[in-house]
């Protein structure tokens, strides 16, 4: 299996022990946030969560956990994974929007204010991040 190449060292790398919390309880859950907080903001993400995909590790890849990857790849399994190449286009364009989206709402910026940043009507964000959102929770996106 290939392994992740980058020219600029992804942010994770900053702090690899934030994502993989090895504590329980409420610990592990405000490490776990923190760590996909770093997840949104990346622009390695997806091929981060791709290569994850391909493999069992521990840890959060690409922003979910190892749970969350594994209900994908059981979505997958049950054909209820969207994994069209005409859609992968349209997808990474909603999702970078919605991760941009998301950079601008972490820096304090309102939802109105982010889409304004970006170039879109209000609802127009709204609409995309909801419907990025469903995908993501849903397993419904193309790696």
């Amino acid at each position: 299996m290939k392994a992740l190449v980058f020219d600029d060292p992804p942010p994770c790398t900053n702090d690899p022990d934030l994502f993989f919390p090895y504590s329980s309880g409420m610990g592990a859950l405000i490490l776990e946030s923190q760590a996909k907080s770093v997840c949104r903001k990346c622009p390695f993400r997806l091929e981060c969560l791709d290569f994850a995909l391909r493999r069992d590790d521990a840890g959060i890849w690409g922003g979910m956990t190892k749970k969350e990857r594994r209900d994908i790849k059981k979505a997958a399994r049950l054909g209820s994974l969207v994994t069209c190449t005409e859609q992968k286009s349209a997808l990474r364009t909603r999702y970078d929007t919605y991760t941009e989206s998301q950079a601008l709402l972490d820096d304090g910026l309102t939802l109105h204010e982010a889409a304004r940043e970006l170039g879109q009507t209000y609802e127009n964000l709204r609409d995309q991040r909801a419907v990025v959102a469903k995908d993501i929770m849903a397993g419904l996106w193309c790696p």
